[in-house]
């Protein structure tokens, strides 16, 4: 899940995620929204759910919508990028690299 993305599936290949705190079943997809929490809890092997979680891997994160970043970077005078690291780059030699969702913020 990109940090952009704002759909929250309950598992993906390495990872468990809960809902604003509690677990939601395998076959449902959330919908966050602005100020939304998601927690992210690690297996010890990936795609192996009955492996059990690392310990001091937990991670609570928050989400906000791509508008609510811009609003926010206007109002305190930033200019802000949104996006694929790659195409912030610009280098076509990163065509290979994995695609990964970045903000980056610059004092005007």
């Amino acid at each position: 899940m990109g940090n952009l993305d704002a759909i929250l599936k309950s598992y993906s290949t390495n990872a468990r995620y809960l809902y604003n705190g509690e677990e939601f079943p395998d076959d449902e997809v959330r919908l966050l929204k602005d100020n939304d929490s998601f927690t992210v809890k690690f297996f010890k092997v990936s795609g192996d759910p009955k492996s059990g979680y690392l310990e001091g891997t937990q991670a609570k994160k928050y989400f906000h919508s791509p508008e609510k970043l811009k609003k926010l970077a206007e109002r305190f005078a930033f200019e802000i990028y949104l996006g694929n690291w790659k195409d912030y780059a610009g280098k076509e030699k990163y065509k290979d690299e994995i695609d990964q969702d970045i903000m980056v913020l610059k004092r005007k």
